[in-house]
């Protein structure tokens, strides 16, 4: 869930995390939809992920009006290569939008 920050901006935000932190083929853009397909290449494991992209109403918790949830679902893959593609996401988004804007990373192996 990511607070504050427009959908479409969002949506930009996961393209230049694909280009700039992963060996990703883009599959499939759906910009009625808000989703993203890609063929990704982590740590020699490759994956197919589906990334979309949900508007809420704002709520007396967003300042600004915006609420974004982001679903990321592995549709083929290592699953723990996508735990820390996840990981990785949660961290960029947190970084370029302030950590209080993003709810819902995983929480740190022991």
């Amino acid at each position: 869930r990511v607070h504050g920050v427009a959908p479409p901006c969002v949506g930009n935000l996961l393209l230049a995390f694909l280009r700039e932190n992963c060996v990703a083929e883009l599959t499939k853009v759906n910009s009625e939809k808000f989703t993203i397909r890609a063929d990704i290449l982590r740590e020699g494991a490759p994956l197919r992920v589906k990334f979309r992209l949900y508007t809420a109403a704002a709520t007396k918790a967003t300042c600004s009006g915006h609420e974004c949830v982001v679903e990321v679902q592995r549709r083929r893959g290592d699953p723990v290569s996508f735990m820390g593609l996840f990981r990785d996401l949660a961290e960029y988004l947190a970084a370029l939008c302030g950590p209080a804007s993003v709810v819902g990373a995983p929480p740190e192996c022991p």
